[in-house]
């Protein structure tokens, strides 16, 4: 892939980017923006403030993100697909930074991730690179400390994921024996019942009764 190939490309997916931002904040404007005014007795929309949105997206109930987030995924699902964490910070923070997009696609593209491990502190990366535009001031020491914070975080939620597959994985194959066993004593009760009907049917034909 040559430079100007890369930079159409990455031009391409910042703009999906945007677009997912664009779409998230309609969705949520359509189901709460009428509340919001009302209960707090604003009557033009254009009275509406950044302090506004910031308030009525944090008093959005994780049942509704989680409803947006499905949709995304499912609209955008190549994009979803290979930029995850981008998807889940649009959706959850209500915010993008199209730099911080670009780097990330950048830094993917030099550092591929092998191991889940690398997987997890590449998603890492694009949550720095977002802190540092939302926070252009902010010192290395601090940049440092968010990194390791979210790096952890991250770690842990993918522990606790695997833990939840392994679980359900059990779960799913204890109810699979039990279904196995249950189909194993129903076709055996069938095998029995056939053969006594075998049974009688030959004592019938030999004028023995039963």
């Amino acid at each position: 892939m040559n430079k100007s190939n890369k930079k159409v490309g990455t031009d391409d997916i910042v703009k999906e980017g945007e677009a997912i931002l664009k779409k998230c904040r309609e969705y949520m404007k359509d189901r709460h923006l009428d509340t919001y005014m009302k209960d707090n007795n604003i009557k033009n929309v254009k009275k509406m403030g950044k302090d506004d949105y910031n308030k009525m997206y944090s008093n959005i109930s994780e049942k509704d993100y989680e409803s947006l987030h499905k949709k995304i995924v499912e609209e955008h699902k190549q994009f979803a697909s290979v930029y995850a964490i981008v998807v889940r910070s649009i959706v959850y923070s209500n915010e993008f930074y199209s730099e911080a997009l670009r780097r990330y696609v950048n830094h993917l593209t030099n550092n591929p991730w092998n191991t889940k491990k690398e997987f997890v502190e590449r998603q890492a990366e694009f949550l720095v690179y977002s802190f540092r535009e939302k926070y252009p001031r902010c010192g290395t020491s601090q940049l440092a400390e968010y990194k390791q914070r979210v790096l952890k975080g991250l770690l842990e939620e993918d522990k606790k994921f695997d833990e939840m597959a392994k679980e359900t994985t059990e779960i799913v194959n204890k109810e699979w024996e039990g279904i196995i066993d249950d189909r194993r004593e129903r076709l055996h009760q069938l095998l029995t019942q056939m053969k006594k009907k075998e049974e009688q049917e030959e004592k019938l034909k030999s004028g023995v009764l039963v």
